[in-house]
């Protein structure tokens, strides 16, 4: 007896002649019914015959498609770099902004390098320049200085000014937190401890190299008297900037390449094998055949 699930094969003799009977001739009398698809193939593939995807294909087309949002995010990069405005000496530069105050100066205090990573430090020391251009809007000269916080602190002890603890860009908007003082402001230009400075009518420059500590920087009148108004151009510059943007767009082709390989192979359905056409069924024996079973 030969059970549901198991390829069998029955050799009667009848008159002479051999029938034989096997699992193909007889599943529609025993009722077994051809297994659906998705259950022969499922996740592990179906050898190349076509159907569900293989493990190997899922697998390409979520990393084909990661690959393609990180070159969109590196092409990003690139086109940010590309488009930020630059000044004639290759600096990115802000839009205006107004400082304003009726005390005796502005200081936007504790800017810490030191407090990042050393490597980070020593990239920014090497290849980060800033610049800040400021156009004074009453006509008087003005005095701009960067230098150590200790000694800005110093400078302005007993003397009224205002801080700056907030900026807002868009729109523009500049929080201050006032500090009070009755003491004289002393003439900025006397002072030693600037690292960086820049005086003068009109629009002056300020050019200062990144370097390790904690900074102030502070506007003020070049005269030291009260009532400071100017209009604030901030910029950087990073070495071979140009050369980091074509880096960043090379990286991006060769990641969208990539991404595109693993997603189309993994969608492109595998090629149908040929597969020979079958004999003709020998029809006499197939009725014996069947005849022999009823």
């Amino acid at each position: 007896m030969c059970s549901a699930l198991t390829r069998c094969r029955r050799v009667q003799n009848t008159g002479g002649r051999t029938a034989r009977l096997d699992r193909r001739d007889t599943k529609d009398d025993l009722g077994l019914l051809p297994l659906p698809g998705w259950l022969q193939t499922g996740l592990v593939g179906d050898g190349g015959q076509g159907g569900s995807m293989s493990i190997g294909k899922i697998l390409a087309v979520i990393f084909g498609a990661l690959l393609l949002l990180v070159a969109a995010a590196v092409f990003a990069g690139g086109l940010v770099i590309a488009n930020v405005d630059q000044d004639a000496d290759d600096f990115f530069v802000s839009d205006s902004n107004r400082l304003e105050t009726g005390s005796y100066a502005i200081v936007v205090d504790s800017v810490e390098v030191d407090e990042a990573p050393s490597w980070v430090v020593d990239w920014l020391t090497n290849v980060l320049d800033v610049r800040i251009a400021a156009t004074s809007t009453t006509g008087d000269d003005l005095f701009m200085g960067m230098g150590d916080s200790a000694d800005v602190e110093a400078y302005l002890e007993g003397v009224a000014y205002d801080e700056v603890i907030s900026l807002d860009l868009d729109p523009v908007e500049v929080e201050y937190r006032e500090h009070a003082g009755t003491a004289v402001l002393a003439v900025p230009g006397d002072q030693g401890f600037w690292v960086a400075s820049a005086e003068g009518p009109v629009t002056r420059t300020l050019d200062w190299v990144i370097e390790p500590g904690t900074w102030s920087f502070v506007l003020t009148n070049a005269d030291a008297a009260t009532g400071v108004s100017a209009d604030i151009v901030t910029g950087v510059k990073v070495a071979n900037i140009t050369t980091l943007m074509w880096v960043l767009f090379g990286i991006g082709v060769v990641l969208a390449l990539i991404g595109l390989a693993l997603l189309i192979g993994g969608l492109r359905s595998p090629r149908q094998p040929q597969t020979p056409s079958p004999l003709p069924a020998d029809t006499t024996d197939k009725q014996e055949s069947l005849g022999t079973t009823q």
